[in-house]
């Protein structure tokens, strides 16, 4: 099942001005995205089901300066884990690079994020990879700043050394929430049960109230 590019011109009523194939689509496309990364210049990235289960993420950076006559101009493919998890891709535009989430889907393996970074010519190459369990794209936004990355989802904000795009380093993690299914009172200390939905696990927590009326973990058992 190959996959086919379609460029519509919607100035007026749409009309299709252009298509292009995309090379090696034989497995069906689970999603993509399409990001603009520079003017006329754009990154579409697919996740492709395999055979076995898993996926793999294909990004091509695509020209549209004539979109009579679009053109492909790089590509790289990254391997991930099973289908259903896929991959997500995120564009850093004044960085120069894309992060594409790798994720078994299995609960075993930590999850991780390659790095591919992309020039005006539209030339992509794969770089370094860093461990990471933010990987739920709906809800998480990342900012690179000097020879820093910052990432924010749902659940954490952390941070990662950049300076060597080929050997990223994490630094350091903050967990900002947690989802709290029970909570009881027991000896002037709350306990909370937290699951977390992400990675299929659960914590029992003590908290214990500061004078500033903040709740810190006292002892926890996962």
């Amino acid at each position: 099942m190959a996959t086919t590019l379609h460029v519509l011109d919607v100035s007026a009523a749409p009309t299709e001005t252009a298509s292009v194939a995309l090379p090696g689509s034989t497995q069906p496309v689970l999603a993509t995205s399409l990001a603009q990364t520079a003017p006329g210049l754009w990154l579409l990235s697919g996740v492709l089901s395999n055979n076995d289960g898993t996926a793999q993420t294909t990004l091509r950076t695509l020209s549209l300066a004539d979109p009579k006559k679009p053109k492909l101009l790089g590509s790289a493919t990254i391997a991930s884990g099973y289908a259903w998890w896929g991959a997500g891709t995120e564009v850093l535009e004044g960085a120069g690079v894309v992060l594409a989430a790798l994720q078994t889907g299995d609960g075993k393996t930590l999850s991780a994020l390659q790095i591919v970074q992309f020039d005006a010519a539209g030339k992509l190459t794969t770089r370094g990879t860093f461990g990471s369990n933010l990987v739920q794209w709906y809800q998480l936004r990342s900012l690179a700043a000097g020879q820093k990355l910052w990432r924010i989802g749902n659940q954490a904000l952390e941070s990662v050394d950049i300076a060597d795009l080929d050997q990223p380093k994490p630094l350091a993690t903050l967990e900002l929430a947690a989802h709290v299914s029970a909570l009881t009172h027991v000896a002037g200390h709350v306990v909370a049960l937290v699951a977390d939905w992400q990675t299929n696990t659960a914590q029992l927590r003590t908290l214990q109230t500061t004078a500033t009326d903040e709740q810190q973990i006292a002892a926890s058992l996962t």
